[in-house]
């Protein structure tokens, strides 16, 4: 699949027509070249990208037989072969693509013709055996054409030589929000490193293991590259080797033992704060050139990015993992860098799950942003920065699950934003802030299903937000505006919908109630001539606070009280 960001509105035209030509087929041309050779119409090229993901010609070696026979079943709407490019071969070759169109998928010949053409892809492939990550690095760097690299199931590892001069692999981001960017504070840190560099075009690197040392990186700068069924690991940095702290003693002063003696006898101490986590930096760097991961997992141990991606760099990312991260775990920074997810996980980071900022794009497709240890599950800031997610799960940030500001925008689709630990499940914030939402969930998060500050607008269609700890929506500041369509707002601890400094909310076909009755509650009390005391009030579902703050509700059901208090207006 192209790198690209697609917008998640756009439907293929092919899916809903047919395929007459090589030039109704989304491919590259150097990717239909290996067809139109082996006498292939365009329906077998479109099986191809449907079934399969084809997207480049490298992908022909990870084509299994089974793969193709497979594609028999192909979908008869591909429609037919006619004008299907010149080596399709004229009427006769237009005849024998109606005829497979009608038959349902590939004739045999077809398939027979394909067997072939991912064969000879494969024999072109090389696989280095000695497991040394110098001799892989050194192929790498003399590969100037389509070749896949077969890791053959081995781990390499080793040290890299240094590369004088080279700097930190950073998109030049001096910070995400979601980590420190350098013990300065300000810009970002430069070090030297130990560069594992893809930099030819349509090079795939498949099938094993990198194990990398925490000053070692793999950096793609190439256009169409492509790893696939790799795990790729950085080992944790030690902060003080044990040889480093026995040199230590034995050089030190008779008061410096007895200060060390002393501190060996005491408690122990509680442990240390994480180390700072660098944006400057990352495990996989992607700066430049176009890339996709297809079933691969990164382990990042080492307080920086798991995946970086700036430069205006593009990247895909299929069936893949961040497992644990020692900063964040996806980076994608600057104008122009975009990336595409689809069905991946990225889980226990430390930093923030995934940011996109400066003015980048990202699209995400059933993907799982789980338990950042320090801040948010998705950052997305800045103006021109936007994400479209579909079925995206954001499940116990340590703050906001999904963060939106500084002008940025974001598509919500069949979401859950679920159990932040300490904050909401959306927090929009800033002037020209704009997140649509449609058929999400927020619930049993720390404080509010959503909170809209800053002059940030959010808009919530057929949306549920639940058993969340304070609110289910909080408006705060002049210029914040919610409307929500369709909305159930049920069982927050506090209000359903709180707007107050001067926000707006309108509620349109929704349905506010309170929490379920506690049956542990006391009853009234009774006073000492035996009179009920009064019972306590029901909470203040809708809640307007302070001048200029309004909530307007139509056609809305409600159960429990309406407040508008310090001058704020509540329009029934």
């Amino acid at each position: 699949m192209n790198a690209s960001v697609q917008p998640l509105s756009g439907v293929c035209p092919l899916a809903l027509g047919l395929c007459r030509s090589w030039d109704d087929v989304p491919l590259p041309e150097d990717a239909k070249e290996p067809l139109k050779a082996a006498a292939l119409g365009p329906h077998v090229g479109l099986a191809l990208v449907r079934d399969l993901g084809y997207s480049s010609v490298l992908d022909l070696a990870l084509i299994s037989d089974e793969q193709i026979r497979m594609l028999r079943g192909a979908d008869p709407a591909l429609g037919s072969a006619a004008g299907g490019g010149a080596a399709a071969g004229g009427g006769a070759a237009a005849a024998a693509g109606a005829a497979t169109a009608a038959a349902g998928g590939l004739k045999p010949l077809e398939a027979a013709r394909l067997m072939a053409v991912c064969r000879a892809a494969r024999e072109a492939r090389v696989s280095p055996r000695s497991g040394s990550l110098q001799e892989l690095a050194d192929l790498l760097r003399v590969l100037h054409k389509a070749v896949v690299v077969d890791l053959g199931g081995l781990t390499f590892s080793g040290p890299l030589k240094p590369e004088p001069g080279s700097s930190g692999s950073g998109s030049g981001s001096s910070g995400s929000g979601s980590s420190s960017s350098s013990s300065s504070g300000g810009a970002p840190c430069q070090h030297h490193q130990q560069l594992l560099r893809i930099s030819g075009n349509n090079v795939t690197l498949v099938n094993g293991h990198l194990h990398l040392r925490p000053d070692q990186a793999l950096q793609i700068t190439g256009r169409n590259v492509l790893l696939s069924d790799l795990t790729i690991e950085t080992a944790r940095a030690a902060p003080f080797p044990p040889a480093a702290a026995s040199a230590a003693a034995s050089t030190s002063s008779p008061a410096d033992s007895a200060a060390a003696s002393e501190a060996a006898a005491a408690p122990a101490a509680a442990p240390p704060p994480p180390p700072h986590q660098r944006v400057d930096t990352g495990l996989v760097s992607l700066l430049g050139g176009t890339a996709r991961l297809t079933r691969c997992r990164l382990v990042n141990q080492s307080p920086q990015v798991a995946v970086l991606v700036g430069g205006g760099a593009r990247a895909d990312l299929w069936h893949s993992e961040v497992a644990g991260s020692g900063g964040a775990g996806v980076l994608v920074q600057g104008p122009g860098a975009a990336v595409a997810m689809h069905h991946c996980r990225v889980a226990d980071t430390a930093g923030t799950c995934m940011y996109v900022g400066g003015g980048a794009s990202a699209v995400l497709s059933s993907v799982e942003l789980l338990r950042s240890g320090l801040h948010c599950g998705l950052v997305v800031a800045a103006p021109g920065s936007r994400v479209e997610a579909r079925r995206l799960v954001a499940d116990g940030a340590a703050e906001s699950n999904v963060f939106v500001e500084q002008g940025a925008s974001a598509l919500l689709q069949d979401c859950r934003l679920t159990r932040s630990v300490e904050r909401q499940g959306l927090q929009a914030r800033g002037r020209g802030t704009a997140v649509e939402l449609q058929r999400c969930v927020l619930s049993g998060n720390g404080q509010s299903g959503a909170y809209v500050l800053g002059g940030a607008a959010v808009d919530l269609q057929g949306c549920a937000l639940q058993g969340n700890g304070i609110t289910g929506l909080m408006a705060a500041g002049a210029g914040s505006r919610a409307r929500l369509a369709g909305c159930q707002l049920a069982a927050n601890a506090g209000s359903g919908v709180h707007v107050a400094g001067g926000a707006e909310a309108e509620l349109d076909g929704c349905e506010v109630t309170g929490p379920p009755a506690d049956p542990a509650a006391p009853a009234a009390s009774i006073s000492a001539d035996g009179a009920a005391g009064e019972a306590p009030p029901p909470p203040q579902l809708i809640r307007a606070q302070g001048e200029g703050s309004r909530v307007a509700v139509r056609t809305s059901k409600c159960s429990g009280e309406v407040a508008a208090v310090d001058g704020g207006v509540v329009d029934m």
